[in-house]
């Protein structure tokens, strides 16, 4: 399984011939990653998760309910999960629908993505292919939307069965 925690000690923002030309800032990423691994052992978090508080649950949450399924060794067992199978079943599928919200998975599905980046990689963003890039952002405005009606309900379902998420 997947573990998505930031790794204090490999959380380097650039890549390391930047870091052999600015070695003062391989040490300040350095501090920070130990500060933020500090900050997580006593708190739970650190500023930089809840500055992008969405990003950083939406990595846990579905890793937590995962965990929970694969390890846990209890079920609701009431309706409407009489069984342990039931109970698995529906954490995976909260986790699945969890992930597949995430930008980076909904961007996926974006056919116009592909052409998009390359243009922007090239630097092609121009005049010429306006209409292309506003076809990509349209379609990403509808994905966005789609991800957020996903996301809704399935936290709704997270907050009713709530007392039951423990082992």
């Amino acid at each position: 399984m997947k573990r998505n925690w930031i790794n204090p000690l490999t959380d380097f923002p650039f890549n390391k011939r930047y870091y052999l030309t600015h070695p003062w800032k391989f040490f300040n990423d350095c501090w920070s990653n130990l500060k933020n691994a500090k900050m997580r052992i006593i708190r739970g978090w650190c500023w930089s998760d809840l500055w992008n508080m969405d990003n950083y649950l939406m990595e846990i949450i579905p890793d937590m309910l995962r965990t929970l399924a694969s390890d846990g060794q209890t079920y609701p067992g009431r309706e409407p999960f009489e069984t342990p199978e039931k109970w698995h079943s529906w954490l995976y599928y909260a986790a699945d629908e969890l992930d597949s919200c995430k930008e980076e998975n909904y961007e996926k599905k974006n056919e116009y993505y592909e052409a998009y980046i390359k243009r922007l990689k090239d630097w092609k963003l121009n005049a010429e292919t306006a209409e292309e890039d506003k076809k990509y952002f349209t379609r990403d405005i509808e994905l966005h939307k789609e991800a957020i009606a996903k996301r809704t309900k399935i936290l709704s379902e997270i907050i009713k069965y709530f007392d039951w998420l423990w082992d």
